[in-house]
């Protein structure tokens, strides 16, 4: 409720440039991102919030696998997407409204979080189909040279 009017405009202009289309989600994009969850988390008073914003951005950013999985839905992601669920937030945190505001985070977060789940998902099962390929490979062929030797 209490937000200032310079760190909404700072938000909209963040949530601007991340939503230029862009296929590598640009380094801009990428700074904006993460400078636009700071910004609320700031903006929001509480050190703990601000801690934990900190500490998964981090995550995001030096785990290898985290930044794997992030890398690859930015890579499929469109630009409009991730506009709309930060324009969201925005916008509730323009009204003052609290309540939406935290819908509206929880919402991009789910769907960060599918995101995320659907990609390992997809990269596991691309493993499996690949050692799969590879064991019924060697199964025809030690089967062919079996019966022709």
């Amino acid at each position: 409720k209490h937000i200032s009017d310079e760190t909404l405009e700072r938000l909209s202009e963040l949530v601007e440039t991340m939503s230029q289309d862009d296929p590598q989600f640009s380094d801009a994009s990428q700074q904006a991102d993460r400078e636009f969850h700071l910004t609320i988390a700031k903006a929001s008073g509480n050190a703990v919030v601000q801690h934990v914003v900190e500490s998964l951005w981090k995550i995001r950013t030096e785990v290898p696998e985290v930044r794997e999985v992030h890398a690859a839905i930015c890579a499929v992601e469109e630009a409009a997407n991730r506009h709309t669920e930060h324009a969201d937030v925005v916008k509730a945190l323009h009204d003052r409204d609290p309540s939406a505001a935290r819908h509206a985070m929880q919402a991009h977060f789910r769907g960060l979080l599918g995101s995320m789940i659907d990609v390992t998902e997809e990269k596991e099962l691309e493993e499996l189909r690949k050692k799969t390929t590879e064991s019924r490979q060697r199964y025809l062929d030690s089967v062919t040279h079996g019966h022709t030797g």
